[in-house]
């Protein structure tokens, strides 16, 4: 990295990011501090809770913010103005009021995920050798507030000997595809929303890729005309591309800087992973206390690499928390969001007198 650094916490987290010992509770309760004094929606969300830097004495007290709320205010820590933010995707229900992701400085976003793709889909690349990538998404020159396709071309820059997009505005560009995969001679990597896999398989395509090569999917398994299970998709991906090819999730959002990703390659585990600089936790749906592991609950992220919004979010997901890892079952259906709905609840009544909910 040849950027300055002046901001000591930027620092900190990005020598954290090569590998530096730090304490995870002790950073948590620094970052708790910093945006809790620099992001007004936040503060007057925690206010509400009766949690401040002076009563939360352990990083699990920190209130998760719902991460709805960014499409409702402006959920920014950063010291000057953003330089770049991310939107949330749209639903299959139409329009829809989007969320935003602000960020100072982008570079320690990039810092943050390099390490962590490079660990969990391709730990079995050799010290400075690159692998061909087909990216199943829009490029960032076409879809310039996509985390997702700003993210894989990071990965690409780093890892990639040669890369090139394959959605564009007119959708999946199934010839030149498929052209680039019968042409691979030897492992091929595929990154994109498991939508694009969902399209890919149903176009009919039948490849046999080299042995190592990889796919790397992440968001929900719906179509436009159907909904397909995870095993089923993977199913269907090597029946597609042949029966060895790896597969992979990954598990992250436009609120998140971090991800998570399946153990698959690192140790043979499905269940999924995150830096050590994460923490995940199972919340019970309704009183968002931590459940027992084993027991399914509402996922719960901190996220120290989140600097420049909010580290601590509250998920509409349902997930399992084991020794080894932990599994995301789906969506929060509404009765079992109840928790979700009143915590952001909260944060809107705390907000409502607020102009415009900036960060000031």
């Amino acid at each position: 990295m040849t950027a300055t650094w002046s901001d000591p916490l930027a620092a900190q987290l990005l020598s954290i990011f090569s590998g530096a010992p730090f304490a995870f509770s002790e950073l948590a309760l620094t970052l708790f501090t910093r945006q809790y004094e620099r992001c007004a929606p936040y503060r007057r969300y925690c206010d509400a809770r009766g949690k401040t830097p002076e009563t939360v004495t352990d990083w699990r007290e920190i209130p998760h913010l719902p991460v709805t709320a960014f499409k409702h205010a402006r959920i920014y820590s950063g010291e000057g103005e953003p330089a770049h933010y991310f939107e949330t995707s749209g639903t299959t229900q139409g329009a829809e009021r989007r969320g935003r992701h602000y960020f100072e400085r982008l570079d320690l976003y990039r810092a943050c995920s390099r390490p962590v793709f490079r660990r969990f889909v391709l730990p079995d690349l050799p010290d400075g050798a690159r692998m061909p990538m087909l990216m199943l998404a829009q490029s960032p020159a076409e879809n310039p507030r996509s985390s997702l396709s700003w993210y894989l071309s990071q990965q690409a820059e780093a890892f990639a000997a040669e890369f090139d997009w394959y959605i564009d505005s007119h959708g999946l560009r199934l010839s030149a595809l498929e052209a680039a995969l019968r042409q691979a001679e030897g492992p091929v990597a595929l990154l994109g929303t498991a939508f694009a896999f969902v399209h890919l398989v149903d176009s009919g395509l039948r490849v046999q890729l080299p042995p190592g090569s990889r796919v790397m999917e992440t968001g929900g398994f719906k179509g436009k005309s159907r909904e397909v299970s995870r095993d089923e998709l993977y199913r269907l991906i090597r029946q597609a591309l042949g029966p060895d090819v790896i597969c992979i999730n990954q598990y992250g959002m436009c609120e998140m800087s971090s991800n998570g990703y399946d153990q698959t390659l690192v140790s043979g585990s499905p269940r999924k992973a995150v830096p050590e600089w994460v923490r995940i936790r199972m919340l019970d749906p309704e009183a968002l206390a931590e459940v027992p592991p084993g027991q399914p609950g509402m996922v719960a992220v901190t996220d120290l690499a989140n600097l420049y919004s909010c580290a601590f979010l509250l998920t509409q997901d349902i997930g399992v928390q084991y020794p080894d890892g932990f599994e995301i079952l789906g969506r929060a259906p509404g009765a079992e969001a109840r928790g979700c709905s009143i915590a952001m609840d909260e944060f809107l009544r705390a907000n409502q007198q607020s102009s415009g909910g900036d960060g000031a």
